[in-house]
């Protein structure tokens, strides 16, 4: 089974603190969120959107849907939840700047049961709205004491 390769394990030096440390600093996301689970936890970011998110629905795929589900189980197993590729730059940015940042995704559907979204419309329009309230609550809870 080949997949692209990405950077992990890879170490580059950083004076800063690791992202897991900042994010253990955060607030219970329970607590501000009140419309479904919150969960603090891994999210892979791929390298390509296909590819490396083992999907099959794009124009090349050098995989068997065996393997994109053992790919899958095996990410799933190791705690992530959520795969994508377009927030490693401001990630990458704000770790290396010692600017504290935050990814808030939304997972839209299961990988493991398709790679198609096929939610309502008012169901992603509230997943659009939810990171915002999300973190709103958050800023409102961090600066706003009373």
């Amino acid at each position: 089974m080949h997949f692209p390769p990405d950077l992990d394990g890879l170490e580059f030096p950083n004076p800063h603190p690791s992202p897991q440390s900042r994010v253990q600093n955060g607030a219970n996301l329970n607590q501000l969120c009140d419309n479904g689970p919150t969960e603090r936890l891994l999210r892979k970011i791929g390298a390509h959107s296909n590819e490396g998110q083992a999907r099959l629905d794009g124009a090349f795929c050098n995989y068997t849907y065996e393997d994109k589900m053992n790919y899958l189980h095996c990410a799933y197993e190791a705690g992530v939840r959520n795969i994508e590729m377009e927030s490693s730059v401001f990630a990458a940015m704000c770790n290396r700047s010692g600017i504290p940042g935050a990814v808030v995704c939304v997972t839209l559907l299961d990988r493991l049961q398709g790679d198609q979204i096929g939610s309502s419309h008012e169901v992603l329009k509230e997943y659009q709205e939810r990171p915002q309230k999300l973190v709103g609550r958050y800023i409102k809870k961090k600066f706003c004491k009373k």
